[in-house]
């Protein structure tokens, strides 16, 4: 069947494509908002547009982590696969920004649900409030980007956490651990992919 879309961009044209091609063009839609805007024209395209959408960077905070969650279990497991890139921002060290034993269930769901992530970026406290979710980024396999560099605090966690971690990194950022890191080790696993790392303020 035909179906009437706008074009990305320019909503004042449309263009009548069959849904196959329709749905070919999505992956090629460059903004997050105009992909949005072209799915949400029928509930065809808004179904078979979710995995692209998903493919965009997504920011997670306490207040969005919940619906976040419920949005990724209702399209079902397809969903969880589909996400590319996570941005964790737990800045609060009050009592409105602490994590509750549910909201760290819904975190280590996701991260270990979402088997092809290639970028992770944490800012604030996330990981020493949920110190376990450092073995659920360690499990990852295809990450890419891991930053690290604005977490509060050099764990030695972060150290084990590098050195468990068998993805094909290309960028590193974290604080390490003073003069008692060994480099070399914790870098041995990326030997292949490593193009840009950063160790506190540190950049190679």
């Amino acid at each position: 069947s035909m179906h009437v879309a706008p074009i990305p961009g320019n909503p004042s044209r449309k263009v009548s494509l069959n849904f196959d091609t329709l749905a070919a063009v999505m992956p090629w839609i460059k903004t997050r908002r105009d992909l949005f805007s072209f799915m949400s024209t029928c509930s065809g395209l808004y179904t078979a547009g979710i995995p692209t959408l998903l493919g965009f960077r997504f920011a997670i905070t306490l207040r969005t982590l919940s619906q976040f969650y419920h949005f990724l279990v209702s399209k079902g497991p397809i969903s969880f696969q589909s996400l590319r890139g996570l941005y964790f921002s737990f800045a609060s060290r009050s009592t409105q920004g602490r994590l509750g034993l549910q909201e760290i269930g819904w975190l280590t769901e996701i991260l270990s649900r979402a088997k092809n992530l290639r970028y992770i970026e944490i800012f604030g406290d996330l990981l020493h409030q949920a110190p376990g979710l450092y073995k659920t980024i360690a499990q990852l396999s295809y990450l890419e980007t891991l930053d690290l560099l604005s977490t509060h605090g050099n764990d030695p966690e972060q150290y084990t956490l590098i050195t468990q971690l068998q993805s094909p990194l290309s960028i590193l950022r974290f604080e390490g651990v003073g003069e008692n890191l060994d480099v070399v080790n914790a870098l041995a696993n990326f030997r292949g992919t490593l193009r840009e790392l950063t160790i506190s303020k540190f950049t190679l």
